[in-house]
């Protein structure tokens, strides 16, 4: 985001500790195992199949992604391009530089 220039530093810091904030998911084998299968099923790389099953797993029905197709669905799972759509979901102010 910052190399970019899509946000400034001090924005992109703060983005990041209110993901602190949230519960990670781990890597586990059943993790892997399953990320695997996603990855020959959709055709994606293993990179990307990580993340869709953790965020699976994590409970999340809203995937930000600027490398997954727009619209694409893996399950309650929707991929959203944050560039691509910008009209579908807004920024958040902190994206955009304001105060929470």
């Amino acid at each position: 985001m910052v190399r970019r220039r899509f946000m400034p530093a001090a924005a992109a810091q703060a983005l990041c500790e209110l993901w602190a904030e949230h519960e990670v998911i781990n890597a586990t084998p059943s993790l892997l195992f399953q990320a695997f299968a996603l990855q020959q099923r959709y055709q994606t790389s293993l990179w990307d199949a990580l993340i869709v099953q953790a965020a699976l797993d994590g409970g999340c029905t809203t995937l930000y992604s600027e490398d997954l197709q727009h619209g694409m669905r893996f399950g309650a799972l929707e991929v959203v391009n944050p560039f691509a759509a910008p009209a579908v979901h807004e920024q958040p102010a902190i994206w955009q530089g304001k105060p929470a």
